[in-house]
């Protein structure tokens, strides 16, 4: 296998040469006013495939190992078949993975906290990286950003993480470290919704293969472009999809693109690796 470094180095070597032609910025171009224009910038700068936040993720994969995560459960939550060519498909790639991992982790913690052999102290050294806390307050302070404008739909609800305390009370652990299990639960249900908030603006398509989750502005078709002009309007109009205005577009034929190959498929295969040793 490729080497970590040299992953990484060929993703950002790929990124930087890439046309800076895009459907989503000029969607979202148009959708603002030129005093937000700086606000878009900061927040693709704090989101984009950087070095740090390619590290990140591999972090959040080996400090998740103990969840036993397989090689299938991967395929079953990340899959890049959103965008098929140019930036906006490593927007999009870049969100499935983020938005998928996010999901299977949360998901395993849940089977983690139904399981008779629990351990606490596994949970307990579950650390999540710093950087991915301060990438989310950074994005609460950039004035009309995304973020900014969707703070309150950032804050995690009680009945988020009920299912996870209802569980945790059936096992023997003390209220202080049900409280810790707890605290670390919220962070990435934060993180959760802080990133789909994200997906809404930089790449709310729907897959090309059915997942283990869904959620409701995976609605439009990237590849159909009646449907892409569709989520053009509403990007322009709103700056993200929520999916409250999407209509369905009947008797159109799916153009076909051709399928560039993804800059994240050897960094797929990386992460696959770090749960598989």
């Amino acid at each position: 296998m490729i080497s970590k470094s040299k992953i990484l180095n060929n993703i950002l070597n790929d990124y930087s040469k890439m046309n800076n032609k895009s459907f989503l910025l000029s969607s979202i171009f148009l959708h603002s006013k030129v005093y937000e224009l700086f606000s878009i910038y900061f927040e693709a700068k704090i989101i984009e495939p950087n070095h740090t936040n390619l590290l990140a993720i591999i972090e959040l994969c080996k400090n998740s190992k103990f969840l036993h995560i397989k090689e299938k459960d991967i395929d079953h939550y990340i899959s890049l078949t959103r965008f098929q060519k140019g930036r906006d498909k490593v927007f999009c790639d870049w969100c499935s993975i983020c938005n998928g991992l996010i999901e299977l982790i949360l998901f395993k913690l849940l089977q983690f906290c139904d399981n008779k052999n629990f351990n606490f102290d596994k949970f307990n050294n579950f650390e999540i990286p710093n950087h991915l806390w301060n990438s989310t307050k950074y994005l609460k302070c950039i004035p009309f950003g995304v973020v900014k404008r969707n703070e309150k739909s950032i804050e995690v609800d009680k009945n988020q993480y009920k299912i996870y305390k209802n569980l945790l009370s059936e096992i023997k652990i003390t209220k202080e470290q049900m409280d810790i299990c707890l605290k670390k639960i919220i962070h990435l249900l934060e993180w959760k919704n802080c990133i789909m908030i994200l997906e809404k603006r930089w790449c709310p398509f729907k897959y090309i293969l059915n997942l283990d989750f869904n959620r409701k502005y995976y609605f439009y078709d990237s590849n159909n472009m009646e449907e892409l002009k569709k989520a053009q309007n509403i990007l322009i109009k709103k700056g993200q999809i929520d999916c409250n205005e999407c209509v369905k577009v009947l008797n159109k034929e799916k153009e076909i693109v051709n399928k560039e190959k993804s800059i994240f498929e050897e960094y797929l295969k990386y992460i696959k690796s770090i749960y598989s040793n």
